[in-house]
């Protein structure tokens, strides 16, 4: 696992499902993400910051602070079987 922990936030890309949790556990099949972009929104989010990129993923979004956005991007670009579209 190759995760990211602040405080109770932990993000963390394991074989083609991607975790997250904040007070909460959630996961996604990285196979389900479309489209990555930057967002300094001020939404609720499992996110230690306001650098934040936003991972849409089905009919649903979720916003996160990873601490190297390039690397945790290109890692999920690397193992999705689709095409992600990236503007970061």
């Amino acid at each position: 696992e190759d995760g990211v922990k602040n405080a109770l936030i932990k993000y963390g890309v394991i074989a083609k499902n991607y975790d997250y949790s904040f007070f909460y556990s959630e996961r996604i099949n990285i196979d389900e993400i479309t489209e990555i972009v930057n967002t300094h929104t001020f939404l609720s989010a499992p996110a230690a910051s306001l650098d934040r990129i936003e991972i849409t993923y089905g009919k649903n979004c979720v916003v996160l602070s990873p601490k190297d956005k390039q690397k945790f991007v290109k890692q999920l670009c690397d193992i999705s079987a689709n095409h992600i579209r990236v503007n970061i």
